[in-house]
């Protein structure tokens, strides 16, 4: 019983161990050990798992953190209410997507705490079936692999980067620009939004085939459809029906939107 219970000589002590042997005819020598619990950090990691490669060959990777905790009972409410919220021990940006505890003992609890970028869902889900005048939307995180090349810069033979002469952003640059992007881009991947806009029209997939090589003809999307400089990446269509049996297309468009305030260069899109 008496694992369970505090320690009579400090609310963040328990009892931990006990030890009994005889003493003399009839009599029993007891040790209690009693362990302070405090809350406290016990490690930081952080876990990159392989997703994919992106179109020039370049490694696509996720990346998440793990704190680990050990935590007094008094304490274990705060760390419920994490979930959502700014991860300030992990990269800039990642927010809290799960908390796990484990109970140790009565006072002593050990929780795990994973962090990593926010994706963000439709304000509509899957199920419901009403899609007249219906547009949903859903925005998640992107990446994109800035090559030396792309920056404006070669590696020389001593391994330092300087200007390509003669460099054409033009030709060479995803981004509009008048020379070279700053150093820090090379070899870097930066974190773009990206924007889904999912349309639900009447009729079926069949009927959008022109739309939908109209909408290939360009890589940029400048206003038409999104607020602002995108790039166009992708489209699908599908059929979908409401409980009545009306036949609707379901047309979901990609865009990236570009990063740190650029703006996409459409000469270099146009000949990807």
């Amino acid at each position: 019983m008496y694992l369970e219970n505090l320690c009579k000589e400090g609310e963040n002590y328990f009892y931990s161990a006990v030890d009994c042997k005889p003493f003399g005819r009839i009599g029993f020598e007891v040790a209690l050990k009693a362990r302070e619990v405090l809350t406290r950090q016990l490690e930081i990691s952080r876990r990159e798992n392989f997703v994919g490669f992106y179109w020039n060959g370049a490694m696509r990777s996720s990346v998440t953190f793990l704190a680990r905790y050990q935590v007094h009972c008094n304490d274990l409410a705060s760390f419920r209410s994490l979930v959502g919220s700014k991860a300030e021990w992990a990269e800039d940006g990642m927010i809290v997507s799960d908390v796990q505890e484990e109970k140790h003992s009565a006072v002593e609890y050990l929780v795990t705490i994973e962090a990593c970028y926010p994706k963000f869902l439709s304000w509509k889900s899957d199920n419901d079936d009403e899609y007249d005048d219906r547009v949903d939307y859903k925005v998640d995180v992107a990446e994109l692999f800035i090559s030396a090349t792309m920056a404006g810069y070669i590696q020389n033979s001593k391994g330092v980067f300087e200007p390509i002469p003669d460099w054409n952003s033009s030709a060479n640059c995803p981004f509009v620009t008048t020379g070279e992007l700053p150093q820090n881009y090379i070899n870097s991947v930066v974190r773009t939004m990206e924007l889904s806009v999912i349309e639900y029209i009447k009729g079926n997939s069949k009927s959008l085939l022109d739309d939908m090589k109209q909408w290939n003809d360009s890589r940029l999307d400048n206003g038409k459809n999104v607020k602002g400089n995108a790039l166009r990446i992708r489209q699908t269509c599908s059929d979908v029906r409401e409980k009545d049996g009306t036949v609707y297309a379901k047309l979901t468009r990609v865009y990236q939107l570009p990063p740190d305030g650029m703006t996409w260069n459409d000469s270099y899109w146009r000949g990807l």
